[in-house]
């Protein structure tokens, strides 16, 4: 037996159509929203970087460089390769937490390696002594006089080095300290390996940040260079 369905009125068709059509049309824009939501959150991320600086590696536990390993202490954290002059760095004025530093900050801890063609220690430092604003980053010096402390003899691993006391002003104003170690590695068939280990602080923080360089200086170790 055929059924006959009863036909809705024209209106009504019209209205199912329109709602079905609309209904379509919703999820074509709640769509469009979801990805224009996720395009804003990178462009977001994008932008944080940029101000921020580009997110770089972070070492942990032990950190790595040309002939040498640093142990880390418990819960703290250097990035590698902050900017283009350090291996290592921790920044001391607030968590960098792996990015590549905007600036120099007015406190921090750098490991630095070069060649060099100098040929002993007592040369190398000589030098370093007579160019002593090279030995303080200028952008975070507020005039640019660099004074010399003291000097004296140290070690770095079981390198022979010498410990540089600087005395400047900041860009604050503030009287800061930064001393500088450097030690002097021959090498056969090479220049010189020079590693400078440096701490860079206000005096008014420098016994809490001096503590810190002591224990890091603790686990600098020698290792074989290829």
């Amino acid at each position: 037996m055929r059924v006959n369905h009863p036909r809705l009125p024209g209106h009504q068709l019209k209205s199912n159509y329109l709602a079905r059509a609309g209904f379509i049309l919703c999820m074509r824009i709640a769509v469009l929203i979801v990805s224009l939501f996720f395009c804003l959150g990178a462009i977001a991320q994008t932008s944080a970087e940029a101000l921020h600086g580009t997110a770089t590696d972070v070492a942990h536990g032990t950190a790595t460089g040309p002939g040498f390993t640093l142990t880390l202490p418990d819960s703290v954290e250097m990035d590698i390769a902050p900017t283009s002059d350090l291996a290592l760095g921790l920044n001391l004025a607030q968590p960098t937490h792996g990015r590549e530093w905007e600036k120099i900050p007015p406190r921090f801890i750098g490991i630095a390696t070069r060649n060099s063609d100098s040929a002993t220690l007592d040369d190398l430092v000589n030098r370093m002594v007579a160019d002593l604003p090279s030995l303080v980053p200028q952008e975070i010096t507020s005039d640019g006089v660099i004074n010399l402390s003291s000097m004296f003899p140290a070690k770095l691993g079981d390198l022979p080095a010498r410990r540089l006391v600087l005395e400047f002003k900041n860009k604050q104003k503030k009287p800061s300290v930064r001393q500088v170690i450097v030690a002097f590695r021959t090498r056969p068939d090479a220049s010189p390996l020079v590693y400078i280990a440096s701490l860079t602080t206000t005096k008014a923080d420098f016994s809490q940040d001096l503590n810190l360089f002591v224990k890091l200086l603790a686990g600098f170790k020698l290792t074989p260079i290829p």
